[in-house]
């Protein structure tokens, strides 16, 4: 029989109080960020550069008691508020916990720890937080920022927000958790998710979010039980109105493409092509999101709680990095798709290339079932007074 080490011989002569806790090699974070600045890899690695990452740090304020610390440790270095920020925004990117402890120097009991409190700290902090354009000022500020990215002439002038539904797939839920699991699985996707629906810029920022359903929801119903962005709808004044997919309802606040039989009528396609080149913000804002935050990817294996704060934070450091950096690629790996600023546009089927990206939420409804409105056919007018048509390219692509 080989010899006894000292812990051995403690478990088996009982004289052990708790088991010796494991030395960890905390990583030498001013050593760490010099490598990844030498060889330019920091943003890519933390999808953010470094004046925003320390910034990060301030806003998030997460408090490190150090005597505390040394002693819950039982000798190991604290770990530091801008190793909870690299953490997190790994996990984000889709490390697993696993990786990051090693990474950082930690177990992975306290990888878990931290990323959860970098996640409701991210929450907490107001300078991060999504808001909604309410002011004259903000809703103008929008508005131009649309016009400017449309060729249409000003015709739609009054866009204040593209607005999509994104299934966010997750492993199938715990019986305990939900009522009822079944809702939770998407028949068009065939997979389990949450249905959140987000309206953005033309920056493609942000500027409302809500986990709005299960994954059987489709927007149109969704969009119904939103009562706060239902009051906001109704408030816009008049001139102001939203810009979305078939799966939403026409009306003068919202506006959509036509289907079906209508879109055959050149005119018609003329308006769906300069509707959808502003309405595509919102899939850009998706793909952009899902390519920096690559934990969506995969399922997410976590409490629903906890998936909703992973889906929040995650809406709220894309609209942080765009407002800090500008719309640079930076941040992101390299591929050759996103060379032209296209950032993982959807497919033809509506799923991002290798099924790993934006899902649209649901299948469109045809425009005939719906009544008309106003503002649609002023717009319509409007393009046949001054003679409006598509780009030739467009033409003769596709007839």
């Amino acid at each position: 029989m080989p010899p006894l080490n000292i812990y051995q011989y403690q478990r088996l002569f009982g004289t052990e109080s708790r088991a010796p806790k494991i030395q960890y090699q905390r990583i030498n974070w001013q050593r760490h960020v010099d490598e990844k600045m030498a060889n330019g890899t920091f943003s890519r690695y933390y999808r953010m550069n470094l004046q925003s990452f320390n910034k990060l740090v301030r806003l998030l304020e997460i408090p490190i008691n150090h005597r505390q610390s040394l002693r819950s440790t039982s000798g190991n270095l604290p770990i530091e508020d801008h190793i909870y920020v690299a953490a997190g925004l790994r996990f984000l990117a889709g490390s697993m916990t696993a990786d990051i402890a090693t990474i950082y120097g930690m177990s992975e009991q306290s990888t878990d720890r931290i990323i959860d409190v970098f996640l409701d700290k991210a929450l907490a902090c107001e300078a991060l937080h999504i808001k909604i354009p309410t002011t004259r000022d903000d809703l103008r500020r929008v508005a131009n920022g649309f016009n400017k990215v449309s060729t249409a002439m000003g015709i739609f002038k009054g866009v204040v927000g593209a607005i999509d539904g994104w299934l966010v797939t997750i492993n199938k839920p715990k019986e305990s958790e939900v009522d009822n699991v079944g809702d939770y699985f998407s028949g068009h996707y065939q997979c389990y998710g949450l249905n959140v629906l987000a309206m953005c810029d033309s920056r493609l920022c942000f500027t409302y979010m809500s986990v709005a359903g299960t994954g059987r929801t489709n927007d149109n119903r969704a969009i119904q039980r939103l009562e706060r962005l239902q009051k906001w709808m109704d408030d816009l004044p008049n001139g102001y109105y939203m810009i979305g997919d078939n799966a939403f309802t026409l009306s003068n606040k919202m506006l959509i493409p036509f289907s079906g039989a209508q879109r055959n009528e050149e005119h018609k396609r003329t308006y769906n092509f300069f509707l959808s080149q502003l309405r595509i913000r919102i899939e850009m804002a998706f793909g952009r999101m899902t390519t920096k935050w690559r934990i969506f990817r995969r399922p997410l294996d976590t409490s629903l709680a906890k998936v909703r704060k992973i889906i929040a934070v995650a809406m709220m450091l894309h609209n942080y990095v765009i407002q800090e950096e500008g719309l640079t690629m930076n941040n992101l790996e390299s591929d050759p798709r996103r060379r032209f600023g296209v950032d993982m546009l959807p497919t033809q089927d509506g799923a991002a290339p290798d099924n790993n990206g934006y899902l649209p939420a649901e299948a469109p409804v045809e425009l005939e079932q719906r009544p008309n409105a106003h503002r649609c056919n002023t717009i319509l007018r409007e393009m046949i007074d001054l003679d409006l048509l598509r780009p030739f390219d467009n033409i003769s692509r596709n007839g």
